[in-house]
């Protein structure tokens, strides 16, 4: 035999199989591609960024400075600014709500590259005075994909020749937080409209006044103040109680078919509630509640609240109307013209009680005396 070949031929094959292993563990154990090593990344953050300037309500010029903070999205490739145009005055502009529908035929400032766009230069068109604007920014891959989009403001252009100032006052109760309706408003002699609950506002003449603030039931509360051309200055008072707040009674008084449990609440805190069921004006002697009040027949509640060192609460009447079947039979009786102390003759099926059978039988009588 010859060895040496033998031998050649040996090596050559153990050779060609160690290639064939090397190449497949290449394979089965090599590095992952980029694409591969990104699918296998933590998901993308498609939450949003926030916009900077200007401020949520600012009133500008024609020319205006927007910027938001960068996109952290790796996809990256420029930023489309979605602005939209209404036509509205200011107390509208206040109320006005951004929403979705805002931006269905908006203005598209696409292929910025920064993370800022001037309106009035460049590819940035110029605003118009007098107009209220919403406003949003959109992420944007290469590919047209929207990636992140921003939270969404409203700013107000400044009217040309209008040199008026506004004043935009915020009146709450210091107690409980909730807005106070119906105040007394003055910048000197304007009177503030009420243009939202507990929000005051009105076009001001530029100068300085004090800017007084008066509530039924509440402290006054004022604040020097001065207007400038074409400015606009917040307040908010937080006016202090003097007399507790009114009861409030539920479900509310009406009439009824079955026995009620009436709450009573009060808003101020630490309030004592007084009651009565019998006609009388509450005192602070009177019976206190401190749970529903369960009414079984026609009874009227009169509330008041206290508490040490305020005014009483006004005193709450309500009257509950529970009409059960007994009383609607019998009321169907008198309508019957059938006399309604003899009960018994009229009672149809012998069960003496007031029930279906009787309410037929004086309907019947109803509808026969209307013939």
């Amino acid at each position: 035999m010859d060895f040496s070949n033998y031998f050649l031929r040996f090596f050559c094959r153990s050779c060609l199989m160690m290639f064939t292993l090397f190449i497949l563990s290449g394979i089965v154990f090599a590095p992952p591609s980029q694409a591969e090593s990104l699918s296998k990344e933590q998901p993308r953050d498609t939450s949003g960024f926030s916009l900077i300037s200007p401020e949520n309500e600012e009133w500008i010029y024609k020319k205006v400075l927007l910027d938001w903070e960068d996109s952290t999205d790796p996809e990256l490739s420029a930023y489309t600014v979605l602005i939209s145009e209404f036509t509205c005055d200011y107390e509208c502009f206040l109320d006005y709500d951004c929403g979705e529908n805002s931006f269905e035929n908006a203005n598209r400032i696409e292929e910025l590259k920064e993370s800022v766009c001037i309106l009035g230069f460049g590819d940035c068109p110029e605003l118009e005075n007098s107009k209220t604007y919403c406003w949003k920014v959109q992420a944007i891959s290469e590919f047209g994909d929207v990636l992140q989009e921003s939270d969404v403001r409203k700013f107000r252009t400044k009217p040309s020749g209008d040199n008026r100032g506004w004043i935009k006052c915020y009146v709450r109760d210091a107690l409980t937080g909730q807005e106070i309706r119906g105040a007394d408003v003055r910048f000197g002699n304007t009177v503030l409209k009420e243009t939202s609950p507990g929000l005051y506002s009105e076009g001001i003449v530029p100068g300085k006044e004090t800017l007084t603030v008066k509530a039924a039931g509440y402290e006054q509360g004022s604040d020097e103040v001065e207007v400038l051309s074409q400015d606009v200055q917040t307040r908010t008072f937080e006016l202090t109680p003097t007399r507790v707040a009114t009861p409030v009674l539920l479900p509310p008084p009406g009439s009824f078919t079955e026995s009620q449990d009436v709450e009573i609440s009060c808003s101020t805190p630490d309030a004592v509630i007084s009651y009565t069921t019998n006609g009388q004006e509450p005192a602070e002697d009177s019976d206190k509640y401190t749970a529903p009040i369960s009414l079984e027949v026609t009874t009227i509640i009169k509330v008041k609240a206290y508490r040490e060192e305020m005014e009483a609460s006004e005193t709450v009447t309500g009257i509950y109307y529970i009409a059960t079947l007994k009383d609607i039979i019998s009321t169907l009786q008198i309508l019957a013209g059938l006399s309604f102390s003899p009960f018994q003759e009229f009672d149809v099926n012998d069960d003496n009680k007031k029930g279906l059978a009787e309410a037929v039988f004086f309907l019947q009588k109803i509808a026969e005396a209307g013939k």
